[in-house]
């Protein structure tokens, strides 16, 4: 019991001490402010009080998002720096675990594995692009993607370890889900079924964000909400309640009108739907049920997926996706090594594509090697190969319990994949946040589930 309270006693004497420093550093720098001293006390609570529930800020981090941008700092004239609850959420958790850390040193019960070591080779790397960066702010907003995909990962594996943490994620999924096709639909229909809708719906805004992102988080979601069904037991009671959430996500994503994000989605339920055997029937009497209420009270919605699918080849997104392709090639090959830095991207396409607002590339893959060259491409190139490994070896576990859910994963993943090769997904933080929390809790073992 003495040793104990000694222990407790040095624990204390160090946070202390660090913060002291901190303190004491914050003064002679002359950046000592209201803000942050509230900020240091609130991260000195939350480890003496909060330590042990730190998982629950990443379980509200998903759900967080649809509150937009909340938090508004001035950095200086001109420049004000906005950031979402998630992103508090994540920063919060990260502090404080490696406060934890350090204060108790647990560095051997760290959780590591090659995704996280890429993910952080990729953030040095971006860290390192501030010496050759035009934009200061823009280097940041390109920043803040490494920075969050790393905790959101890191965090996810060593936080999400037990059933209970691994389902209130799952159930905050289903709720962020449900909660972003309220959003699309509202939006559908307080349009009247314009056509703008249809053929302008990059420029659409939600109060979730950009229209087009909000269906590529739907699209991802979708399947790994109906793993999460088909894994539940007959008799679980929140079993019919799931299956509802996945369609509400599902027509969130159709009524959306994304043409990459609905032909992903319907990769990914193909995927299950060759998978799961057993749950054929199933697919096919929902995707008929669909169909049929779909012609019957959704006539516009149906003619307006009809012409986008039938223009593709001719419409104004295809059109300007290969200019834009063009323009990535002839940016890469004028900075092949290193990139031009994160978030610089945006400046040199609104000058060579003569655009009105700034956009990230509509593929991962080109926007990484614009980011940081080769170098960006080969690091992604190997965190895809070690995901399909992990995902290959999971699979095959013969071991292997809630297979449907974990099925689904894979399948969030495969749509991922596919969306991201034509829209903004992965550089996207809000997607990104999600995509790194759900792959963390996937790739974190083989314990059960549900």
């Amino acid at each position: 019991m003495a040793n104990i309270k000694e222990k407790e006693l040095n624990i204390l004497e160090r946070l202390v001490i660090l913060i002291g420093g901190v303190f004491l550093f914050l003064l002679i720098s002359g950046k000592a402010s209201l803000f942050l001293c509230l900020g240091i006390a609130i991260i000195a609570l939350i480890y003496f009080l909060g330590r042990k529930y730190l998982w629950l800020f990443l379980v509200l981090a998903p759900i967080s998002l649809i509150f937009g941008q909340i938090i508004y700092i001035q950095i200086t004239t001109g420049w004000v720096y906005e950031a979402s609850l998630a992103e508090i959420f994540l920063g919060l958790a990260a502090v404080v675990y490696f406060l934890d850390i350090y204060l108790n040193n647990k560095f051997t019960s760290v959780k590591i594995d090659q995704v996280i070591i890429i993910l952080l080779i990729y953030l040095l790397f971006s860290l390192a692009a501030v010496f050759y960066a035009i934009d200061w702010r823009l280097y940041i907003f390109g920043l803040k993607v490494g920075v969050f995909s790393f905790l959101a990962y890191f965090l996810s594996l060593n936080l999400l370890r037990e059933k209970k943490q691994k389902i209130f994620l799952l159930i905050s999924l289903c709720l962020t889900g449900f909660i972003l096709s309220l959003g699309v639909m509202q939006k559908f229909y307080g349009m009247g079924f314009s056509s703008e809708f249809f053929f302008s719906r990059n420029t659409i805004i939600i109060p979730f964000g950009p229209l087009a992102t909000t269906a590529a988080m739907l699209s991802f979601l979708a399947p790994i909400i109906l793993g999460f069904y088909f894994s539940l037991t007959p008799s679980n009671k929140s079993r019919p309640y799931i299956f509802i959430l996945f369609i509400f996500s599902f027509l969130g994503v159709f009524i959306s009108l994304g043409k990459g994000a609905i032909i992903s989605l319907l990769i990914g339920l193909s995927y299950l739907f060759l998978k799961l055997k057993k749950k054929r029937p199933a697919f096919l009497l929902f995707f008929l049920v669909f169909i049929l209420l779909g012609y019957l009270f959704l006539n516009p919605f149906l003619a307006g997926i009809f012409t986008r699918v039938k223009t593709t080849l001719v419409d104004v997104n295809t059109e300007f996706r290969i200019k834009e392709y063009k323009a990535g090639w002839e940016l890469f090959s004028a900075h092949p090594w290193f990139g031009v830095g994160p978030g610089q991207q945006l400046i040199y396409f609104e000058k060579m594509l003569d655009m009105e607002n700034r956009a990230q590339v509509n593929n991962f893959l080109i926007q990484a090697l614009l980011d940081l060259g080769l170098i960006g491409g080969m690091l992604v190139f190997w965190l895809l190969i070690n995901i399909y490994r992990k995902t290959k070896k999971i699979l095959l576990n013969k071991n292997n319990q809630d297979i449907a859910l974990k099925l689904g994963f894979t399948a969030g993943a495969i749509v991922a994949f596919f969306n991201g090769l034509v829209e903004v997904t992965f550089f996207a933080l809000p997607y990104a946040i999600i995509f790194w929390l759900v792959l963390g809790i996937f790739l974190n073992d083989n314990k059960k589930y549900v």
